[in-house]
């Protein structure tokens, strides 16, 4: 497989420790034994494998699921546990200006929709995966940065057709929100919240296999030909045949799996640390007691929040270490 990061960042290495790990068990997995025909093939076993499967084979789709290593065991086992806004970095004068604005207003609206998709999902399965917090809140490091908040307020209804909360610095203490570097004030836009993504992903894993989904663990794609009107997908305990193929490797994707996928995408690393459960004491001398998520307006964010446990999550874009 050919990757952009050098070994280290795709193996166990930055795995370790891991908190989320500790927080559910993960259903077990089938072995791929053998040759294998089935409708559709998905390769990876994070949450849009997963909730492909699972939607597919609702729909009675003969579905085969492929993953390299364990459910999860990528990105979105790994990570915030933000369920929100944030397609992109483009400003809507900079999506108006280059795609015009009815294409600007799809996209923001899918973005709600992906939201509210993961929201429905959840309700619809009964999932236990620790949900809190209305939305989520950007914080402003700067005055500068209050201004453009207040800016991309009066954009918030056209874009997303929910009215925002604009929460002057006067407010922040009493919302207990003013832990930091001292925040200038904030945005609130009630769309998202927070979740344990490893309980996200065992219950879409469960509820994929009730219906019929076939996943299996430890089977790497090692590569994907053309056969007639279908696929082969060649793994090392055998060949997976299919009408359609899903590719959902996200960050993990290899340049060559499909060969049309190089340089197609571009992985982020980011880190993530979790506390201790924090006491009353030691959150009021933080200053910080909302279960609001949120982030802050640098360009290599910082995102946190407090979770039901009373742990504190705080993670910022970029890898502590890439081996």
């Amino acid at each position: 497989m050919q990757r952009i990061f050098n070994a280290y960042t795709y193996g166990e290495g930055p795995r370790a420790g891991c908190w989320w790990d500790e927080t559910c068990d993960l259903p077990k997995l089938s072995a791929l034994k053998g040759d294998l025909t089935v409708d559709v093939a998905i390769v990876g076993g994070g949450f849009t494998g997963l909730s492909a499967a699972l939607h597919l084979a609702t729909q009675g789709v003969k579905v085969a699921l492929l993953e390299a290593q364990d459910i999860g065991w990528g990105a979105s086992g790994r990570n915030g546990g933000f369920c929100c806004l944030g397609g992109g970095i483009a400003s809507d004068n900079e999506l108006d200006a280059k795609y015009g604005r009815d294409a600007r207003l799809a996209f923001r609206r899918a973005e709600k929709a992906a939201v509210l998709f993961v929201e429905e999902t959840i309700t619809k399965l009964g999932l236990d995966v620790d949900r809190h917090s209305g939305g989520e809140t950007e914080f402003a490091c700067r005055p500068k940065d209050m201004a453009a908040l207040e800016k991309m307020a009066k954009r918030t209804h056209e874009n997303y057709g929910v009215d925002p909360t604009i929460i002057e610095q006067s407010d922040l203490s009493n919302l207990g929100m003013t832990g930091g570097p001292g925040f200038f004030g904030a945005l609130s836009i009630p769309i998202g919240f927070g979740l344990n993504p490893r309980k996200l992903l065992a219950g879409l894993a469960s509820a994929a296999m009730s219906v019929g989904a076939r996943l299996f663990a430890h089977a790497p794609v090692q590569n994907i030909t053309r056969k007639g009107q279908g696929h082969d997908l060649k793994c090392r305990q055998g060949v997976v045949s299919a009408q359609q193929v899903i590719v959902a490797t996200n960050g993990y994707s290899s340049e060559d799996v499909p060969d049309w996928l190089a340089s197609r995408f571009m992985p982020v690393q980011s880190t993530v640390l979790v506390t201790r459960p924090l006491s009353d004491a030691e959150l009021d001398a933080q200053g910080w007691t909302t279960d609001q998520m949120g982030y802050d307006s640098q360009n290599l964010l910082h995102y946190f929040r407090l979770m039901p446990d009373r742990r504190f999550l705080f993670g910022m874009r970029g890898a502590l270490r890439s081996g």
